[in-house]
């Protein structure tokens, strides 16, 4: 079988230096997966950015998904047709630390509460690269929950069956307020 090497370029942001459970996972045209999760491929290349370095059949046709087993980035999905793609491709996050705490209806900090967020509008230009699949945090002891945001995108953030809030960080601010989500 005949193989190709991509390497992509992530620029996860400063506050992403370090991680040691980035994973690609590769995706069928169908977005059903293909083979296991990839976490051998990614070298450190300091200050939050990453190399990847894939080999694939010549054939394949489909995506490549970029994540982090503790789920503090949203993951990024590529188109990846091997005999299309340029042998090397890039992506830059800007991205802020959106922060809440979480509480009851007499106002009290709800500890170990599960925040549901989802992209809803990617940055411009980038619409293809985002996940829209919900990811989940849950809030600390004290009631906080802090969430990776990407610059120029917009989400629904929620709690329970509560309803959602849609912020939209600019990068103005970070960490980046998102109002309190008030309990069920």
């Amino acid at each position: 079988m005949a193989t190709t090497t991509k390497i992509f370029a992530l620029n996860l942001g400063s506050s992403r230096a370090g991680l040691l459970d980035l994973r690609a996972q590769l995706l069928n045209a169908d977005a059903t997966t293909h083979g296991s999760p990839i976490s051998s491929a990614f070298t450190d290349a300091g200050a939050g950015a990453y190399l990847a370095t894939l080999t694939l059949a010549t054939t394949f046709t489909g995506a490549v998904k970029f994540y982090n087993i503790a789920n503090t980035f949203t993951p990024i999905i590529l188109s990846l047709n091997a005999t299309d793609v340029a042998p090397s491709s890039s992506i830059s996050l800007d991205t802020v630390v959106g922060y809440l705490v979480v509480r009851d209806a007499s106002g009290n900090p709800i500890a170990g509460a599960t925040i549901n967020y989802r992209m809803n509008t990617p940055p411009t230009g980038t619409a293809s690269a985002w996940s829209d699949e919900p990811q989940a945090v849950n809030s600390d002891d004290t009631g906080l929950a802090t969430i990776t945001l990407v610059v120029g995108a917009t989400y629904c953030v929620w709690f329970g069956d509560g309803a959602a809030v849609t912020i939209a960080p600019d990068g103005s601010t970070d960490p980046f307020p998102i109002p309190e989500v008030v309990g069920q």
